[in-house]
């Protein structure tokens, strides 16, 4: 409504003003291109950040940040919160008999099989190296082992893409609060008790879940 000709028409003028609107148009519809991109290139950046990239997991930083929120809504409102942490046995070995690269793919295979056996509420991560860990909010101890004992079996029993001869194991450690007897007043405190118990099913013959 601005811009306007007045009659009678000039056709120089007309066809520049014609020209002027479909290349404001062109500008425009190109930055909205690029904006476009940029947000798309900015939610791979975010992405990555919080993403291990052999597993597709979440990664260390990324759980350590939910741990804490879920460790400070469980002590605010006294609700059970469980930490399980999961490492592959004998893994060395997988390496050294079969090399890196079909170690990376039971890596990735034990992730897929992790996480198809949690819930959405559950936070599934890979902790490092052959280690995950899974953070269970409003779950006892008995529900976790429950899951924990899902897990072991499943992967047991999973024939690895890369060595499907080859019997595949984990060892799990698992702890929760509150907790009856220990005073674990901090979420690294609850990591460290999950480590414990998982020192204890390696101890114990592997293959197997240990809690405290």
């Amino acid at each position: 409504a601005d811009d306007y000709l007045p009659k009678p028409y000039n056709n120089v003028e007309l066809n520049a003003r014609i020209y002027s609107c479909l290349r404001t148009k062109a500008l425009q519809d190109e930055l909205r291109q690029k904006n476009l991109q940029l947000q798309n290139l900015l939610k791979q950046v975010e992405f990555m950040a919080i993403t291990d990239q052999l597993t597709g997991l979440y990664n260390r930083r990324q759980v350590e940040t939910i741990l804490q929120k879920e460790f400070k809504t469980a002590t605010r409102y006294k609700t059970s919160l469980t930490c399980m942490v999961i490492d592959i046995d004998y893994f060395k070995t997988i390496n050294d008999k079969f090399g890196h690269h079909t170690g990376d793919m039971v890596i990735k295979e034990t992730a897929q099989i992790i996480a198809r056996n949690t819930r959405e509420i559950d936070t599934v991560a890979r902790w490092g190296g052959d280690e995950f860990i899974i953070i269970l909010p409003q779950t006892k101890k008995e529900e976790a082992l429950q899951a924990a004992t899902r897990i072991v079996e499943a992967i047991s029993e999973h024939n690895f893409q890369d060595i499907p001869n080859e019997r595949i194991t984990v060892s799990i450690g698992v702890t929760s609060i509150p907790h009856l007897s220990l005073d674990i007043d901090s979420e690294e405190k609850l990591i460290q008790t999950a480590d414990c118990a998982l020192y204890e099913a390696k101890r114990n013959d592997r293959n197997r879940i240990e809690s405290i």
